[in-house]
């Protein structure tokens, strides 16, 4: 009896037990939960917005935009240029935007032409921090060591950073040749404004750094822009330049540029352009390619002829065969900057410039002619030529060719000039290094005619590795009087320092392994 009641007991223990786990299987659990509610994130796109602002002894800050007028005269008018005048005017860049930005600042000239002079070859440019506000001759005292083409200001500026300023003075410093530029019965002008661009810095973060936009380039500044897939869209966009503007082409492949543009004229040119106008083409990484007319004999044939104008070619590939891939002349300016060009067959020149021409970090591969041939001032900066080229050179300066200027340049020749002076033309060398290879005929720089000159300035090296008879400088008749080391400077060739004199050959031997370079006096 006893034995049957504990039984009874604890089966109703048990099913009392499962009735519970029962209830609770069909409860809601209210153990181990948690909670975790975020704010609203707003996600919001930067924008990107620079501003410039310019002062005077006119001018309290005033926003600059289109119609803005810069260096003027302290009566309101345009200047009157002559020696002695020096202007100024004050500029502010500021970040009125919400993403860091970098920004280029520099001068806008548009100058002519006359008798081969230029205004812009007399008028000096000086830079300070912060606003001008001296007298005339705290403005006279400032070191005028740019040009207007020179001038180039650049800086990144946070967002809500404090702005950038600086001073830009111009200067027609008085000279004993002044008087050349008081033509009678013409007009030398010159224009100048400012343009400022600005793009993406590497500053915001997002997951992984902030150098997602380090890449970011300056836009190009123009008034119209086109986009060229074809020879045909290249061509079409160059015709629809009109007089005054600025028009940018930008190449989306790699282009040949075949077609005879101006079939009835005498030079060949796959293209020619004329007028008061401005053409950039930006070349976008990619290749344009000219070949030798059909039917063309004459060497200034193929390419683009510009007239009276100003082309820039930049940021590629230009392969010229046989042909001039561009020619200038008139009152023509033009500008390459990171461009390589490669130049082949009998006659192939990179560039002809009968106008006033200028490059920077441009390479030239050059088993034609001439990388670079100019007949008009010449500025060369930043540039490799790797030349191999029978009786051709990496520069070439011929006809009354004067005021260029080549630095910072390296020069690689196996066969020909690295640079040739001729026909009453001269040079300014600075800061370059040739360096002679091979078993053919090389030279370094050869200055040739009684009426030539070559100026040597500082850290010009030339090394001689060549296994032939290669001359580090070249004389007409072997004459070296031409050849004049800048004021300041000896030379030292073959562990032996000499100093600068007229007409020493600075080695004897021209042996592989010689070599000759500009140390300073001091």
């Amino acid at each position: 009896m006893k034995n049957k009641s504990t039984k009874h007991a604890l089966l109703a223990s048990i099913l009392s037990i499962v009735m519970c786990f029962a209830m609770l299987i069909g409860s809601t659990f209210a153990w181990f939960t948690d909670e975790v509610k975020s704010g609203m994130n707003k996600i919001v796109a930067g924008n990107l917005n620079v501003e410039l602002y310019h002062s005077n002894g006119n001018v309290t800050e005033e926003k600059v935009n289109e119609t803005t007028n810069l260096f003027i005269g302290k009566d309101g008018n345009a200047i009157l240029w002559e020696p002695g005048v020096i202007v100024y005017e004050n500029f502010t860049v500021k970040n009125a935007g919400s993403l860091a930005l970098k920004y280029r600042l520099t001068l806008n000239s548009n100058f002519n032409l006359v008798d081969g002079k230029s205004l812009k070859d007399v008028l000096k440019v000086a830079v300070i921090e912060g606003a001008f506000d001296g007298d005339r001759a705290t403005a006279q005292a400032l070191t005028f060591d740019k040009t207007l083409a020179d001038f180039e200001q650049t800086g990144v500026l946070a967002a809500g950073a404090a702005d950038d300023t600086y001073a830009i003075v111009i200067y027609w410093e008085p000279s004993d040749r002044d008087n050349d530029y008081n033509i009678a019965g013409s007009e030398l002008f010159v224009e100048i404004g400012a343009n400022l661009v600005a793009t993406q810095a590497a500053s915001e973060n997002d997951s992984f750094d902030n150098n997602y936009d380090s890449g970011a380039d300056f836009p190009i500044v123009a008034d119209v822009h086109y986009d060229a897939a074809t020879s045909d869209d290249l061509i079409a966009a160059l015709d629809q330049a009109n007089e005054g503007e600025t028009v940018a082409i930008h190449l989306t492949n790699d282009l040949v540029l075949d077609q005879i543009g101006n079939p009835d004229d005498y030079w060949k040119y796959h293209y020619k352009f004329s007028g008061e106008k401005e053409v950039i083409i930006d070349l976008a990484g990619n290749e344009l390619k000219f070949s030798k007319p059909e039917g063309a004999d004459y060497l200034f044939n193929g390419g683009i002829l510009a007239e009276n104008n100003s082309v820039t070619i930049a940021n590629g590939t230009v392969n010229v065969d046989g042909c001039t891939g561009v020619y200038t002349t008139g009152k023509a300016t033009s500008y390459f900057k990171n461009v390589t060009f490669n130049v082949n067959g009998s006659g192939g020149q990179g560039v002809h410039g009968v106008g006033y021409t200028e490059f920077d970090n441009c390479e030239f591969n050059v088993n034609g002619s001439y990388g670079l041939f100019c007949s008009k001032a010449t500025k060369v900066t930043n540039c490799t030529f790797n030349v191999n080229s029978f009786g051709g050179a990496g520069v070439q300066m011929n006809t009354y060719c004067s005021g260029n200027v080549i630095s910072n340049c390296k020069f690689n020749v196996s066969y020909g000039t690295a640079i040739y002076v001729n026909n009453n033309s001269d040079v300014e060398i600075n800061n370059v290094d040739i360096t002679l290879t091979g078993n053919s005929s090389v030279a370094g720089i050869h200055v040739d005619a009684e009426n030539s000159f070559a100026t040597i300035g500082e850290n010009v090296t030339i090394i001689n590795e060549s296994t032939y008879y290669s001359p580090e400088l070249v004389g007409g008749n072997g004459d070296l009087s031409n050849v004049r080391i800048a004021d300041g400077f000896k030379f030292e060739t073959d562990g032996e320092l000499y100093e600068s004199k007229f007409g020493a050959f600075p080695s004897a031997k021209y042996e592989k392994g010689t070599f000759w370079r500009t140390v300073p006096s001091t």
